[in-house]
C-alpha cells in the first residue's frame, strides 16, 4: 500500500496533477492510522504524536520557504 501511494506520488506531478492535495491527504491518513493504534488497540490517550506531526510539519515548512530547499527533501527532513 505505501510502496503504490509512492509511485504515484512520483507519477502525478508527470501528468500535471496538482500534489499539494494529495500530500496534506496521506499526512492526515498517517495522523489518523497513529491516533487509532495509539487509543485504539493500546487504549492510551496521548496527544504528544500530534505534536511531533505539527513540529515536522513547521519544520517542513519553514526549510521550503526560507532555505528554498525542494519540498520532497524537506518532507523527509522535517
Amino acid at each position: 500500500m505505501i510502496a503504490a501511494l509512492g509511485v504515484y506520488l512520483a507519477i502525478a506531478p508527470q501528468v500535471g496533477m496538482r500534489i499539494a492535495p494529495h500530500f496534506i491527504l496521506l499526512q492526515l491518513m498517517a495522523l489518523a492510522i497513529s491516533f487509532n493504534l495509539i487509543a485504539g488497540y493500546v487504549r492510551y490517550v496521548s496527544f504528544g504524536h500530534v505534536a511531533f506531526f505539527g513540529i515536522g510539519a513547521y519544520v517542513t515548512a519553514v526549510l521550503v520557504w526560507r532555505l528554498a530547499l525542494p519540498p520532497l527533501l524537506c518532507v523527509f527532513v522535517g
